[in-house]
């Protein structure tokens, strides 16, 4: 997501100050334009703006022109000559962020972008993900992100970096559990030459390359206890050592870190510092598994579709709604990789034009049918009635992304009604939480 802004109006920022904004002058205007591709460009009303139109016009770029003149007239012919909207000075904060909003969902299936790195969906979960990237974007703390595997925690670590201060810095990763231990220590703070046999030359090392940026260590869990010792030492201090020195060297580097294993377990079983983990989890983001956000799944079926056949010069192809509804009731183990994968591969190798069930591999066709199945395997009426009233239960779960108050409220059931059939049909235990 790219908004530039040519205005001298302070309600501007204050309104979009959750967004990122980049001031650019009229001298540099449509050079910054064709580089960078920006979604939205907000303008003062003025005598070039007819002309600034006019050369934006085929730049795909959305114009929101912010005008004094409340001539209805004036109003229409800006938006005659090209401009997403105008908005009429003095305007509330709703109204700019609410115009940026539609600007913004013209770019592909309602997703996200940010500089390449998009986060599709619209659902409850993935409103809130956005909000907390936008408010810990604002900070320059220490960001622990939870999601299970193929669930997007490293956009998620990308988009932060891309709204915060340091986007202009480098982002650069460390996977912990693909480097061996001997070797994590010089990755992450360099090496001298001759410091150990094989190092024939000096090496920097993740923490000084990132200085002025931001340094993503995924799968922080699998980190040794030794190299984890060091990791606090570097963030406290905000000093390192290459191997084989005894010169500290100053680094200025955000530390955003990932995991899919449950860190608070792991530090009552003694395999993860406590303070570490206190120090990395200042703020902790959790990234919804797909199973819960369903109701993105046809959104990013479309954006895979049209990603592959652009990448790929294939002709795009359409999923049949009833393909798409076995996607919605698949409970994917993989989260969005494993969906990302699956339309690879159908787009690949069906040769039909429409995706349908028939497509679709049998471990999701037999997962989807055991559920429906299991109803019509009833013997008595009863065990028919509470079957098909489990099913119906857990549909309408989903359908809500398992939020028990907001199933309640759709089925017009008290919760505490709907509780107690969920621990009856065990589809929840008596020991978990509630989600609200």
């Amino acid at each position: 997501m790219r908004i530039f802004v040519m205005s001298d109006k302070a309600e501007v920022e204050d309104a979009l100050q959750d967004y990122p904004l980049e001031r650019v002058s009229r001298e540099n205007l449509l050079k910054k334009i064709l580089s960078e591709n920006p979604e939205v460009l907000i303008m003062d009303d003025g005598e070039e703006a007819l002309q600034i139109l006019k050369e934006v016009e085929d730049e795909g770029v959305s114009v929101i022109i912010i005008t004094e003149d409340r001539n209805i007239s004036h109003s229409i012919e800006l938006a005659s000559q090209g401009a997403f909207d105008v908005i009429i000075y003095p305007f509330n904060k709703e109204e700019l962020v609410l115009s940026v909003e539609k600007a913004l969902s013209r770019f592909g299936p309602k997703e996200r972008s940010l500089g390449g790195i998009y986060l599709v969906g619209e659902s409850e979960p993935m409103q809130r993900l956005w909000k907390q990237i936008r408010q810990v974007a604002r900070t320059d703390t220490t960001v622990l992100i939870q999601g299970e595997s193929g669930s997007g925690k490293e956009l998620v670590a990308r988009a932060i970096h891309l709204l915060s201060e340091r986007r202009k810095g480098p982002f650069l990763t460390l996977n912990c559990a693909a480097i061996p231990e001997e070797l994590i220590e010089s990755e992450l703070f360099g090496h001298e030459k001759g410091a150990f046999t094989g190092a024939v030359d000096r090496k920097i090392g993740k923490f000084e390359a990132a200085t002025g940026g931001v340094l993503f260590l995924d799968e922080i869990g699998e980190m040794s206890l030794k190299t984890q010792a060091k990791l606090l030492r570097a963030i406290e201090t905000g000093e390192i050592t290459r191997v084989g020195s005894t010169k500290p060297i100053y680094v200025d580097v955000r530390i955003i870190a990932a995991t899919n294993k449950n860190l608070e377990e792991l530090v009552k079983a003694k395999l993860f510092r406590e303070d570490l983990y206190y120090r990395i989890g200042v703020v902790v983001i959790k990234v919804p598994p797909l199973r819960k956000r369903k109701s993105d799944i046809p959104l990013l079926v479309e954006y895979f579709v049209e990603r592959f056949s652009r990448e790929n010069n294939y002709p795009p192809k359409k999923f049949s709604t009833r393909a798409l509804e076995f996607l919605k009731a698949y409970s994917w183990p993989g989260n969005v990789r494993e969906l990302k994968n699956l339309v690879a591969r159908l787009m690949t190798m069906v040769e039909e034009p429409v995706i349908d069930v028939k497509h679709l591999p049998n471990h999701i066709i037999v997962e989807v049918d055991e559920e429906k199945s299991a109803v019509f395997a009833a013997k008595t009426l009863k065990d028919f009635k509470e079957r098909a009233e489990k099913l119906f239960l857990l549909q309408k779960l989903k359908e809500h992304n398992w939020n028990i108050k907001k199933t309640a409220e759709a089925l017009n059931t008290p919760r505490s009604n709907l509780y107690r059939k969920l621990l009856q049909y065990g589809i929840i235990k008596k020991e978990m939480k509630e989600e609200d």
